[in-house]
């Protein structure tokens, strides 16, 4: 088990109590106790749900010439009662849902059979996100999400609205987050930012990193899925392409096989890439607004705007998995409290840009940083030992022989035809962990810079992250028993930003971690570490 070091404590940050039928408080009802209500609009958004079993009974008799059997229009039937119960749930949480603010607290009070009060501190709130998707824009509504954080379990305390006028949740977000935090010094603005506040606003030239990602791949497996579900669903027979498949696979040539399925879906994963980028960076903007505030505007079909408090920023990050490094870009992203605790919590909001050129990441980072040159574009950073780089060939070659493993199997056990290949496929993916091993040493590095301490780790996704040195609040060194045998650890800065909460300096010795967390933070590590005194020499015997 990794051992902690300093000391790091929680406390919730919101109170909620659940009042059974007819023992607690009937809700609030009068107009002077200054409680707010919904958007009426919002019943309209809930008729969403009525749309799938419409849409689909449409497509099925589109698709049937109007032929409905009785097998479908049951199934069809199941479904659109589920929406249904759905539609009537939606609207019973509209009428019961009230909200306000006072000096010191936000409330929330819902429910119906349930009910159930809740309360959140104004001066914990961390961040005020607003989306609206395609029904909400049709109704001119937004959907407020409240953040306080980190709360037990790892998750974050969240308070969600759905749905307020426009108008109501920007005086409402305006409202939570000028209360957020105790008061601090006018932040000095950053000379690489506009005079308007801009960091940085939408190049359609940077839609060309959008083929380098995977989504795009993703999304079309997801569709091909998602149409031979309904398919099976309706009972709609798809033996006509099955078989057409497998007519081209018997008459075609591997390579002609290989080849023809690869540019289909190269050209459809990179068609749906670009489709997503404009779905997701239309009218992208990231800028400073106000004092205390950064603020993210995104989306097209889907908006949203991300505010998030510079009081809270400690760190800035900027990843590049390996197909957008090869190619010079990069993605930055903000390390700040009350993003989120868990991973799928702060996935989206603490990236602040799309891949754009490492250039552009660093200058950016620089601005969120504000310190030049950016602390991640620190280039001479410290290097690691040999032990490291022997672990990362070791690594490599272990995972490039797996395949060959699994071809030895099939070999043996089904497929004898695939022997004469294990010795290509060994040859080949030895040469590959190899490289990669070599890339992952060359990618290792850390150091302090000016107001921060930075680390570089990874290869097929390389992070570098500038973390605040006033931000750590505590270290951590933990070795596994390969570090054990290479006489390596891996030192952590823990801090209550970011995801995990700790920043990992990786395969360094025992001695030059420790330094390092006594240069980074100065006096956190001392009362944890005994020096080792030279032994006192013995008297001389006469």
């Amino acid at each position: 088990m990794p051992e902690r070091l300093g000391r790091t404590g929680t406390r919730s940050d919101t109170d909620e109590t659940a009042v059974e039928p007819g023992t607690g408080d009937a809700g609030p009802a009068g107009a002077g106790a200054g409680w707010r209500r919904l958007s009426r609009r919002t019943l309209g958004v809930h008729l969403k749900w009525l749309v799938p079993p419409a849409a689909s009974l449409g497509a099925y008799a589109l698709w049937t010439g109007g032929d409905l059997e009785v097998a479908s229009l049951y199934k069809l039937g199941m479904v659109s009662v589920a929406f249904v119960a759905v539609t009537v749930y939606e609207v019973v949480q509209l009428l019961t849902t009230h909200f306000r603010v006072t000096g010191e607290v936000f409330e929330l009070r819902k429910g119906l059979v349930l009910r159930r009060h809740r309360s959140i501190r104004r001066g914990r709130v961390r961040r005020v996100d607003l989306t609206a998707g395609p029904a909400q824009q049709l109704f001119a509504l937004v959907i407020v999400r409240i953040g306080t954080g980190s709360g037990p379990h790892g998750k974050d305390h969240e308070v969600k609205l759905s749905a307020l006028s426009k108008r109501d949740a920007l005086a409402l977000q305006a409202e939570l987050l000028a209360g957020a935090g105790a008061p601090a010094e006018d932040p000095a603005r950053d000379p690489a930012v506009a005079e308007d506040g801009t960091i940085a606003a939408l190049r359609w030239s940077w839609i060309r990193y959008a083929p380098l990602t995977m989504w795009g791949g993703l999304a079309i497996v997801g569709l091909v899925a998602l149409a031979t579900r309904v398919a099976d669903w309706f009972g709609l027979s798809l033996d006509g392409v099955f078989r057409w498949l497998a007519r081209f696979f018997q008459e075609a040539s591997p390579v002609q096989v290989i080849l023809s399925f690869g540019a289909v879906f190269a050209v459809l994963s990179a068609l749906s890439s670009l489709l997503l980028f404009c779905e997701q960076w239309w009218r992208y903007r990231f800028e400073i607004e106000g004092r205390y505030t950064y603020r993210v505007r995104r989306g097209l079909l889907t908006t949203r705007q991300i505010a998030i408090d510079r009081r809270r920023v400690r760190g800035v990050e900027v990843t590049q998995p390996l197909p957008l490094r090869l190619f010079g870009a990069g993605r930055v992203e903000v390390i700040a409290t009350g993003l989120g605790a868990s991973d799928d919590d702060y996935t989206g909001m603490q990236v602040v840009t799309p891949a754009v050129p490492r250039g552009e990441a660093d200058r950016i980072a620089a601005a969120i940083a504000e310190q030049s040159p950016s602390p991640t574009a620190t280039t001479r950073l410290r290097p690691h030992p040999p032990a490291a780089l022997r672990r990362r060939l070791l690594r490599g070659v272990a995972a490039a022989l797996v395949p060959a493993a699994v071809l030895v199997v099939l070999g043996w056990s089904i497929a004898p035809a695939v022997l004469p290949s294990v010795g290509i496929v060994a040859a080949a993916g030895v040469l590959l962990g190899l490289l990669l091993g070599v890339d992952a040493y060359r990618a290792l590095g850390h150091d302090v810079s000016g107001d921060y301490l930075v680390t570089r780790y990874g290869t097929l996704r390389r992070h570098t992250v500038a973390l605040r040195r006033d931000g750590v609040i505590g270290w951590r060194i933990s070795r596994s028993p390969g570090q054990r045998l290479s006489g390596l650890v891996t030192v952590s800065a823990v801090t209550a930003a970011g995801k995990g909460g700790a920043y990992q300096v990786r395969d360094v010795r025992l001695p030059d971690g420790v330094a390092f967390a006594g240069e980074a933070v100065p006096g956190l590590l001392a009362p944890f570490v005994v020096a080792r005194q030279a032994p006192e020499p013995e008297p001389a015997r006469r």
